[in-house]
């Protein structure tokens, strides 16, 4: 939704302070901007239906179910190197979108992203989930776990519900043939455009949410559910979370 996106610029360039992330807020952008932003690496999304087994909502699945206190497992596969060079490409990429619409707040977006580091930003809010950067797997599954949240109307997940998906997500990552021909740019290229992308929704939220603008609030899940319905063709709103990563319903 253009609107929420254009608006919501000017908080993000003038009242942002990097101790408060969850106020990092230029809004969400219609869901065709968000999808070009963090399809980069065009994943077939008939293999991201992979991670979803059929079972019930207690997570009945064959899969292993991932114990509390566990800890992501890291593959080669999905690890990269990060290059600042990259990191302020995935910035001017967004940018220049926004330029084509708005050239005056593309430029506060610029300057805000110039003062503001996204990656460190993303890092901090999904800490707590057992999420690292420098990892292709962790930012997607941060991506689909806040847009399921979203979507559904839900409270926060568990750490254990959100490595649950981090480990389907690895796996799918590691055997995908299109993902497995990048290199370490294109890795961080996709993973970077989604942290920004999941830093923007995220802070348009949690202002919402603050704000008590259930209109708002309900347009953000709407989003949510349609960017990751055309990007990766998951029904989110026919899923359920659990300590076994999703399961449909």
């Amino acid at each position: 939704m253009k609107h929420h996106f254009i608006a919501g610029i000017v908080v993000f360039a003038t009242t942002i302070g990097a101790a408060n992330a969850q106020d990092f807020d230029y809004g969400v952008a219609n869901a065709q901007a968000t999808q070009n932003a963090y399809m980069t690496s065009h994943i077939n999304g008939l293999v991201i239906k992979g991670m979803v087994e059929r079972g019930s909502k207690s997570g009945t699945s064959k899969r292993p179910v991932v114990s509390k206190g566990a800890t992501a497992t890291r593959s080669v596969a999905t690890i990269y190197t990060p290059s600042p060079s990259v990191t302020k490409s995935v910035s001017d990429s967004l940018v220049a979108r926004l330029e084509k619409t708005s050239p005056e707040q593309a430029q506060s977006l610029q300057r805000a992203l110039a003062k503001y580091n996204f990656v460190t930003i993303w890092s901090a809010l999904v800490a707590p989930y057992g999420l690292k950067t420098n990892d292709a797997a962790d930012a997607l599954t941060s991506i689909l776990v806040w847009s399921w949240t979203m979507a559904n109307g839900a409270p926060n997940p568990t750490t254990t519900q959100t490595l649950g998906v981090r480990r389907d997500v690895a796996q799918i990552l590691s055997h995908n043939a299109a993902f497995s021909r990048m290199n370490a740019a294109q890795k961080q290229t996709f993973a970077e455009s989604i942290m920004l992308n999941y830093v923007c929704m995220n802070g348009a939220a949690q202002t919402a949410t603050k704000s008590g603008d259930a209109t708002k609030i309900k347009a953000i899940g709407d989003d949510a559910q349609k960017n990751i319905q055309n990007g990766f063709g998951l029904n989110l709103r026919r899923l359920a979370l659990t300590n076994n990563g999703f399961v449909q319903q």
